[in-house]
């Protein structure tokens, strides 16, 4: 027996957010920022990126499933510029100092 949704973008709506509740830590720990917090539209995004990513591990694409909506690529875009810049934006010389602290008394960094 094969079975297909009949109305996928009302699917996604009733549990996009089920879909996307453990986003925001994964994201908070693949950056190292608990403090990361994400918007409803980013988060729907990044579901919506994600379940792409799925479908064509199977040979398929949100395309294939109109009127599904798309990831935005633009907002794709800018929380990665976000993060990059956010990982970015740290002072070295606070951080040699973290590490200084961090490494045996006898061993000099510099």
């Amino acid at each position: 027996m094969y079975n297909e949704v009949g109305q996928p973008e009302l699917l996604l709506d009733k549990h996009w957010e089920d879909l996307s509740d453990d986003l925001e830590r994964k994201l908070q720990r693949e950056h190292q920022n608990p403090e990361l917090m994400l918007s409803v539209d980013q988060r729907k995004n990044i579901c919506l990126y994600e379940l792409g990513l799925i479908m064509h591990k199977n040979g398929q694409s949100l395309k294939d499933y109109y009127p599904m909506p798309l990831p935005s690529s633009d907002m794709l875009l800018q929380l990665r510029n976000h993060l990059i810049r956010e990982q970015l934006d740290y002072d070295i010389s606070i951080e040699a100092e973290n590490v200084q602290m961090m490494l045996p008394s006898s061993f000099i960094l510099w």
